[in-house]
């Protein structure tokens, strides 16, 4: 076809057509994450060579087309005069094999707050496992969305677990704990708290790779308390309220975790592993599970300035002390720490427990002081209502509030 036979006018307008379908095509791609994100990404999905990952590129694709709708959806865009809408705008997306990360322009009244509280409504909406907001800088944050699970990783698979019962929730299913993956369990409340622990004991006992040490605040005797279903039981170690007894007990596991932690890792004196899940528990290497009954008796201090009341806690600091570095590096050797308490725990030792129970709590503080002020989110779920020492409120891995009813394990003690 002779280009020369065209009308002027005729070549005028079509250049001028292509000219306008490419700015409108530039500003949509600029609308839905610049057009740097769009070559990016169809450059990214031709030469990834792992399945995962060009799944999780088409997932980029999908957020980036439907963005705005999303933003809409669920509420994330500000509304101006005359109707005009403004959301968030997304900046860089980009995608590997274990999920996607975008980076988010906020609007006015848009930023890590909202975001945050969205962050289960945008896993749902999207489909992935869990979605996580943080801040970057001023005025940009980014968005985490976990596709793959973690846990299916080999390195991660290869760690063992032991998970126990605790009870069934609302819908029936099992509530479990796994001690593969906790460095500490808090059980808060006043009423069913050493019944729980006495019930997860039940199922470690008979395990002749488990050890069980106790530590009862709460009777001089422990034999004669909520414990001494277990008394008798080769493989439990006992202690009373005796504030010096106590501290000799936490002081030989303290010693015992820096032996493990100078040794495990040895091919022939141990596990041959850095990582105590990785290849334990054995019977030359059992997990030693030690239970703190409670956090008032054995590591508050009580007021008063008698020279019996200094030295009581001096003892309680040093017993806070030595369960504290349990709780940080115990996990790691084979060493897990449950806590009771009925009152807040300090800072230092709470951020260290990576599983919370709370059962019936005098009050909505004592609520949040075990569970965090989003319990008042959940009524539901508020364990200041509880008055049987059976009902008990746990954290989901989601960050969710789940009550459930504690089972009664018959496990035979041996």
């Amino acid at each position: 076809m002779d280009v020369s036979l065209i009308p002027l006018p005729t070549t005028v307008a079509v250049v001028a057509i292509l000219a306008a379908v490419a700015v409108i095509l530039f500003a949509v791609a600029d609308y839905h994450g610049g057009l740097g994100s769009w070559v990016g990404m169809v450059w990214r999905i031709m030469r990834a060579s792992d399945p995962a990952h060009r799944r999780n590129e088409v997932l980029a694709a999908r957020v980036l087309c439907g963005w705005p709708r999303t933003a809409r959806t669920l509420r994330l865009r500000v509304l101006h005069r005359r109707g005009r809408v403004q959301i968030p705008r997304i900046r860089r997306v980009r995608a590997d094999a274990t999920g996607v990360t975008i980076t988010v322009r906020t609007a006015p009244g848009i930023g890590l707050k909202k975001f945050r509280l969205r962050c289960r409504d945008l896993a749902d909406y999207w489909g992935v496992q869990r979605v996580v907001c943080e801040q970057l800088g001023g005025g940009v944050l980014q968005l985490r969305l976990q596709t793959a699970d973690l846990s299916a990783d080999p390195a991660v698979r290869a760690r063992k677990g032991l998970p126990l019962l605790c009870g069934t929730d609302t819908f029936g299913a099992e509530v479990t704990v796994d001690l593969g993956i906790t460095s500490g369990i808090a059980v808060h409340g006043r009423i069913g708290t050493s019944a729980f622990v006495v019930s997860l004991l039940r199922q470690l006992v008979p395990d002749p790779t488990v050890r069980c040490v106790v530590l009862d605040g709460r009777n001089p005797d422990p034999f004669a308390g909520d414990y001494g279903v277990l008394a008798g039981g080769a493989r439990v170690a006992m202690t009373g309220d005796d504030l010096e007894g106590v501290n000799r007990v936490l002081t030989e596991l303290v010693a015992l975790r820096r032996w493990r932690a100078e040794r495990m890792s040895d091919q022939r004196s141990g596990l041959g592993v850095s990582d105590f899940w990785c290849a334990g528990p054995t019977i030359d290497w059992p997990l030693l599970v030690v239970v703190v009954d409670s956090y008032t008796s054995l590591l508050a201090r009580t007021p008063g300035r008698s020279a019996a009341t200094r030295h009581r806690n001096m003892v309680a600091e040093a017993n806070t002390a030595a369960v504290r570095d349990l709780l940080a590096h115990g996990a790691q050797y084979g060493i897990v720490v449950l806590l009771t308490t009925a009152e807040s725990l300090p800072q230092q030792l709470r951020e260290l427990l990576s599983a919370t129970f709370a059962f019936g709590c005098l009050g909505d503080k004592a609520a949040v002081a075990a569970l965090g002020p989003r319990i008042r989110n959940f009524p539901e779920a508020n364990p200041s209502g509880y008055t049987q020492p059976d009902m008990a409120t746990t954290i989901t891995p989601n960050g969710d509030y789940t009550a459930f009813r504690v089972s009664t394990l018959p496990a035979p003690l041996r």
